[in-house]
């Protein structure tokens, strides 16, 4: 995963009902410890978000549906 690759939530995570919509990966914040890592995504209808309008998300919990370039 990159930045400015277009995601959406995995229907695989959890018992998630949340319809976020398109997600735009605008930024990589860091690895844990599980290797495991964590974006800054832009969603259409976030659930919460930060004061810079992104939520952060782990790399697992999303799909790309379109790479950026």
């Amino acid at each position: 995963m990159k930045v400015g690759d277009l995601v959406q939530h995995s229907s695989t995570v959890g018992e998630c009902q949340h319809k976020f919509g398109v997600g735009l990966v605008v930024k990589f914040l860091f690895d844990d410890d599980f290797g495991d890592s964590r974006w800054a995504v832009l969603w259409t209808n976030p659930r919460w978000v930060l004061k810079d309008g992104t939520a952060v998300m782990y790399e697992s919990e999303v799909e790309i549906i379109n790479e950026s370039r």
